[in-house]
């Protein structure tokens, strides 16, 4: 009897399945299910977020002569190498 009991209890263990949370690059809280598909945790999603645009029209100093690119986005960011100083990272042991 105690055999059987052992039995069942480990096969019931496992069908049991569990979603996971894993979160994005972008901050999002995501749900992993068991069968490979995902849903955001709260019922919005970053793709229903509308970003208003701005008006303004924006132009780089002359002197602004070093840019700097984003890796995520299209994005640029002149400065100027004279007026900034530009320090690669730090690395701790």
């Amino acid at each position: 009897m105690k055999l059987l009991i052992s039995v069942v209890l480990c096969l019931a263990a496992l069908s049991v399945s569990a979603s996971q949370k894993a979160m994005t690059e972008e901050g999002e809280v995501v749900i992993l299910h068991d069968d490979g598909t995902w849903s955001y945790e709260s019922s919005h999603a970053a793709s229903d977020t509308e970003i208003p645009l701005n008006p303004a029209i924006f132009s780089k100093d002359s002197r602004a002569s070093f840019e700097l690119k984003s890796t995520k986005t299209n994005s640029v960011f002149a400065i100027d190498p004279k007026k900034m100083e530009i320090q690669k990272e730090r690395k701790w042991p």
